[in-house]
């Protein structure tokens, strides 16, 4: 029974805090809840932030991610073996930046092309339709360490 009272107490406090927070803390908080069932809450908040940072709505951002879909990065073109002694010893190619940097540019990959497709499109129907026949997007992982 006292368990079941600590769980209330900390529900009873989790309450108070949402009902005290702003607008958009409360938006956060209720978007994180929704989607830590589909994906890490760490891969949640990134995308949440980079969201409003890039301008798009994050509900939007969430359900894109939480889809596993993006922008596909372009493979690097092929070195040629002559050029390889002129490059930099730090700028090793085909070496893959650490998971963080990656995941944080694949997610601003996408949020600014949802960002230009609501520039296009008013109606969220058609930019979603945009966004889905665009031949550079599709399943996409965003790892996490």
């Amino acid at each position: 029974m006292s368990n079941n009272n600590e769980e209330h107490r900390d529900l009873v406090v989790v309450a108070r805090e949402i009902a005290s927070a702003s607008g958009a803390e409360r938006r956060r908080h209720e978007l994180m809840e929704r989607y830590e069932v589909r994906m890490p809450r760490v891969l949640a908040s990134e995308a949440y932030d980079l969201a409003v940072e890039e301008e798009v709505d994050p509900a939007l951002a969430l359900e894109v991610v939480a889809r596993g879909l993006g922008v596909q990065e372009l493979e690097p073109p092929d070195v040629p073996e002559e050029t390889l002694d002129v490059i930099p010893v730090d700028v090793a190619v085909g070496e893959e930046p650490p998971v963080q940097a990656a995941r944080e540019r694949r997610l601003r990959t996408t949020f600014r092309r949802l960002r230009s497709l609501r520039d296009r499109y008013e109606d969220p129907e058609q930019l979603a339709v945009a966004f889905l026949e665009a031949p550079d997007v599709g399943p996409t992982e965003y790892p996490v360490d």
